[in-house]
């Protein structure tokens, strides 16, 4: 397409490629904009409005004849054809056709979309009027809606408005929400007829100051007598008395030259992209981008908040219905942490109390059957409290992407397999599961590190020679004493002796497993605690396969609209010049 008079080269390629951004936009992006998604087929329709314009640039310019019952409307078009093309009458508000007077050259075809064969199509060969469509539209305040609907269709394919009003009809409700709906995007010229009725200057300077309110800072009226023209013409003499009718004509026939026309049709597409856009701006949040990233982080917030008042409440279930148990079993693989003297007796005491607790010793099994009790546990934390969490979690994320201009239904879709019946329960069983296999795993580090010794055998050694000090030495004293005795000096020293020892030997243990037990106590808790952070890692890992990860996927598609929108404003054009110059 050749570039328009006062437009940069390349004007309406970038226009082409910001419609089709736009419409692509609006087809795939409606549904995370609750706004955009009411509005999306009529932004489309508008889309493919201006593509009509868009391509039809170069055809004849298309004047619509624009107002309510009685306005002279089908009088005014009799005039400018010289003849009687249209009819008039009493039945006003029932004409349900267009009136299409064109020169017989013109093409046409492109008004198929909005005519059909029953309008009334009527060719001329005047040759000033030979690149002007005129058409007599359906009156838009009739009483039938089908006509109605009519007249504003062709007012969407119009590109110049020629609009009537009368004295009766100048201050008519609906004529000013249309104006004030798509004033901004034709060119309108005003007409008011009848002024061989009833003029009054008041009238038409309340008319002025009506326009200026409804968006025309300097609206050009002619004010004429459509009937006192057409009975001029009909009669072949002077139209006296037609007020402003010449200089209408010779705005139709003369002053609307090739160049006008083009301009006045390149503002029109201007003022329509632009509209387009705004409408679109208007449906999204005010700041796409910065809305996509604080909804990003409310997100992660939301689920962060949720993932731990969630690990927290099963891991009170397993620490607070377990802590005997789990601090049992730590116990255990402290005591068979160590070697010597202190160690046999250690391993003694805990076979002991395996006796009276009805525990089975520690052994290699130990890690399954601490991950078993941990699940056991875990699974006691009641499943309200986990559905309790996840419809807080879906009412927290849904009110932020409403409250941030995004729509609300993928979050409920992203949250689906946690609600409904048993879902609750079902997750909580799979967080729950999860815990036991992570607490379990730290249960058997622990157990590799403590009874195995693949790991810290420096440290465990360091430890055991400390404990191992008292027990230990007494008993290499004890024993040493007594082989001496017996095979250096054949002395027997009797059971007392031996009993005596033991009881010293018992005591030495005794204090050291005392000592030992402070320390262990500072180790279990800080073991515990680590269990309780590994518990609630647990559950932030299984929110995140089970939940966030779908709405982070929503809230990364939200980010990418925003910005594929703010690409597409950055290349639209906007091209105010050509529209101040057409207005």
């Amino acid at each position: 397409m050749t570039a328009l008079p006062g437009l940069p080269p390349g004007h309406y390629e970038r226009y082409r490629e910001g419609v089709e951004r736009l419409e692509a936009f609006v087809s795939r992006r409606a549904p995370l904009f609750p706004a955009l998604a009411l509005e999306r087929d009529l932004l489309l329709g508008r889309l493919a409005n201006f593509r009509h314009h868009h391509r039809h640039i170069d055809k004849s310019i298309v004047i619509l004849l624009l107002g309510g019952t009685g306005t002279g409307k089908s009088t005014l078009v009799n005039a400018l054809a010289g003849q009687t093309i249209s009819e008039t009458g009493f039945r006003r508000g029932l004409t349900d056709r267009y009136i299409v007077y064109h020169h017989v050259e013109a093409n046409v075809s492109f008004l198929g979309g909005v005519t059909s064969g029953a309008d009334h199509w009527v060719p001329h060969q005047r040759e000033t009027l030979r690149a002007k469509i005129v058409i007599d539209a359906p009156d838009f305040d009739s009483v039938k809606d089908f006509n109605n609907a009519k007249a504003l269709a062709m007012l969407e394919v119009a590109d110049l408005v020629l609009c009537l009003v009368t004295s009766e009809k100048y201050r008519d409700r609906t004529l000013h929400e249309i104006l004030r709906r798509t004033g901004r995007l034709k060119k309108f010229y005003f007409v008011y007829n009848k002024i061989d009725l009833d003029y009054s200057e008041k009238v038409e300077a309340q008319l002025a100051r009506d326009l200026v309110a409804s968006g025309f800072a300097e609206p050009e009226v002619f004010r004429i007598s459509a009937a006192k023209a057409l009975s001029a013409a009909l009669s072949g003499s002077a139209a006296d008395g037609a007020g402003d009718f010449e200089r209408l004509v010779r705005l139709l026939h003369e002053e609307l030259d090739e160049a006008r026309v083009r301009e006045i049709k390149a503002a029109n597409l201007d003022r329509l992209f632009e509209s387009i856009e705004e409408q679109v701006g208007r449906a999204l949040p005010a700041d796409p981008v910065a809305a996509s990233e604080e909804l990003a982080r409310e997100f992660d917030l939301a689920l962060e908040t949720a993932g731990a008042a969630i690990g927290s409440k099963i891991a009170r279930g397993i620490f607070a219905e377990g802590h005997r148990e789990l601090a049992d079993v730590h116990r255990s693989l402290q005591y068979h942490s160590f070697g010597g003297v202190f160690g046999l007796w250690l391993a003694f005491v805990d076979f002991v109390r395996s006796l009276v607790t009805g525990r089975a010793g520690v052994g290699s099994t130990d890690p399954l059957r601490l991950r078993a009790a941990v699940r056991r546990h875990a699974e006691e934390a009641p499943r309200s409290h986990v559905e309790r969490e996840v419809l807080a979690l879906e009412e927290r994320l849904a009110r932020s992407a409403s409250r941030l201009g995004f729509s609300e239904a993928p979050v409920l879709e992203a949250l689906a397999p946690a609600r409904g019946d048993g879902a609750g329960t079902a997750l909580a069983e799979r967080l729950s599961a999860g815990v036991a296999d992570r607490v379990g795993e730290a249960f058997r580090e622990e157990f590799d590190r403590l009874v195995l010794k693949k790991t810290g055998r420096a440290a465990q050694f360091a430890l055991g020679f400390v404990f191992n000090i008292l027990p230990t030495g007494f008993f290499l004293f004890a024993a040493g004493n007594l082989f001496y005795r017996y095979f250096w000096r054949a002395q027997f020293l009797g059971t007392d002796y031996v009993v005596s020892s033991g009881v010293v030997l018992v005591l030495l243990c005794l204090v050291s497993q005392a000592m030992a037990e402070r320390y262990w106590l500072r180790r279990r808790w800080v073991f515990l605690d680590r269990l309780e952070g590994e518990a609630r890692k647990a559950v932030e890992e299984g929110l995140e396969h089970e939940l966030a990860r779908d709405v982070r996927e929503y809230a990364e598609l939200c980010r990418e609209a925003a910005e594929e929108y703010a690409g597409i404003r950055a290349v639209a054009p906007h091209a105010r010049g050509s529209v101040e110059s057409a207005s």
